[in-house]
């Protein structure tokens, strides 16, 4: 029988053509797999890094019964964190180094007095922990109270006490109180070029704030482009300050006149965190509705209510 020849250069032609259609596929399927793996990555990465764990950092050895708190967002810190609070001494780099800005975010306290009062300053980031540090930023938190910007001059917004550490983890975020930490402008999305400048009266425990607005609208068909201003005095409790509303009329620009003031209405303004707050007002001879609040330069370090986008986070 006579043998038939093959030739084996279109065959072999074909095995080198399906070689490449199977690695290419193979490639493209890897590729996938990394593209769904690293998205995977970053998307745990950044879960991880938005929680916000909040820790006391008080004394080594008690002496002042003073601690103030820190909300910790990076792993690696809160990792450290909490390995300090169950060895202590023995976990190493137990000095905490952060930055500070004066005025109260709401939430920064000493919750070694019973009475867990407000400082004056809050901290505004974290660069992380150190065995040892620079005595110029060394100090305890009743040392910063006593004059926070000047602390703030002298080293440049940073802190490193060495007799402090982390002594515990807080369960949930501290409740947000309202404090002189909020005083300053404040506006609202809703009503362009107008606000409140709001003055928090701490040792008298009552909020005082100037509205900045205009006459237009005030009243049904009123078009009258005069800007118009209002007052407000009330108690605040917590988060929340019922206030008066006052009218003043009968002033002369830059001379002594006899303006008068009288009552025209009530409000309510409650903050929701350093930076967001709500006004309801409502006048005996004219308007009344809500309008939301935010900060108009956002604090630095603030930590928002969750549902709010962060306005500024913690500095790395």
């Amino acid at each position: 029988m006579r043998k038939m020849r093959v030739n084996a250069l279109p065959m072999a032609a074909f095995l080198v053509n399906e070689f490449n259609v199977q690695r290419e596929k193979c490639m493209n399927a890897r590729s996938h797999f990394q593209g769904v793996f690293f998205a995977t990555l970053l998307t745990i990465s950044s879960v991880a890094r938005s929680e916000t764990v909040w820790f006391e950092v008080g004394e080594i050895n008690p002496v002042r019964a003073q601690s103030f708190l820190v909300p910790l967002n990076d792993p690696e810190q809160i990792a450290h964190a909490r390995d300090l609070i169950a060895r202590g001494a023995a976990a190493g780099s137990t000095i905490l180094s952060a930055s500070i800005r004066a005025g109260g975010d709401g939430f920064n306290r000493n919750l070694k007095d019973s009475a867990a009062p407000l400082w004056s300053w809050h901290v505004s980031g974290v660069a992380g922990f150190a065995d040892m540090a620079i005595e110029l930023c060394d100090g305890w938190p009743g040392f910063v109270e006593q004059n926070p910007q000047a602390f703030i001059d002298n080293t440049n917004g940073q802190i490193c006490f060495w007799g402090y550490t982390v002594v515990s983890e807080l369960a949930e975020a501290p409740v947000f109180s309202a404090d002189e930490g909020l005083d300053g402008a404040w506006s609202s999305p809703q009503a362009n070029s107008q606000g409140l400048y709001v003055d928090m009266l701490g040792d008298l425990n009552l909020l005082a704030f100037a509205w900045f607005t205009y006459q237009r609208g005030f009243t049904p068909g009123d078009e009258s482009p005069a800007l118009r201003w209002f007052s407000a005095l009330g108690d605040w409790q917590g988060t929340r300050s019922e206030v008066t509303l006052y009218a003043t009329q009968g002033g002369a620009f830059a001379a002594i006149a006899e303006p008068q003031t009288s009552a025209v209405g009530t409000g309510v303004i409650e903050f929701e965190d350093c930076d967001h707050a709500q006004f309801t007002y409502r006048f005996d001879a004219g308007p009344s509705g809500t309008m939301p609040l935010t900060r108009t330069i956002a604090r630095p370090g603030c930590v928002v209510k969750p549902g709010h986008p962060a306005d500024d986070e913690l500095d790395p």
